[in-house]
């Protein structure tokens, strides 16, 4: 099955307050429609595998159910917390151009110990090491960009999805030693 495409609302529309801050926009999302099995763990019923390019290549044993939501602007709201809703949103300012994340060595070296020493300072872990990424573009994809040193560019997921499942964070875990 092919990868599903990214659909324009009904109703476009973006709700912004007195100030002019962007509060919501409406969205169509790709779900994985309600009759398929779900698992925590990798059962082999539901999978992606990669082409030569390094890009995703069909999915296995997904069906797409298209759903019209409206995206709240999670900046405008109340403080979230790391241990309460399983995530926290913080500003942080890299030292990457744009052009920079079409280099591999670039992402891995550079982009990888900022992400890391973000994580390290917010939460205090002692270790944290960033070990995975795609590269997504639409314009990207369109004109089949290289990064340098590593895969093709990848096209927007189109897609809500989680990239681990309890059983392949330890497997991918494995194969990106640090």
């Amino acid at each position: 099955m092919a990868w599903p495409a990214m659909g324009k609302p009904s109703a476009p529309g973006i709700k912004r307050n007195l100030n002019g801050d962007v509060m919501s926009v409406h969205g169509s999302f790709n779900y994985q429609s309600g009759s398929v099995e779900r698992s925590l763990v990798c059962n082999g019923k539901i999978f992606t595998k990669r082409d030569l390019t390094g890009s995703d290549d069909t999915i296995h044993g997904a069906k797409w159910c298209s759903t019209e939501v409206v995206v709240q602007n999670a900046r405008l709201q109340e403080p979230f917390s790391l241990d309460v809703q399983g995530f926290e949103l913080h500003n942080s300012a890299t030292q990457m151009r744009y052009t920079d994340f079409l280099d591999e060595e670039a992402i891995v070296q550079r982009y990888y110990a900022e992400c890391a020493d973000l994580v390290k300072r917010i939460t205090g872990a002692s270790f944290v090491a960033a070990f995975d990424h795609n590269v997504r573009s639409a314009g990207g994809k369109q004109s089949d960009k290289e990064i340098k040193g590593g895969s093709k560019v990848q096209a927007p997921a189109g897609i809500v999805h989680g990239d681990y499942t309890l059983t392949s964070n330890t497997d991918t875990w494995r194969f990106h030693p640090v």
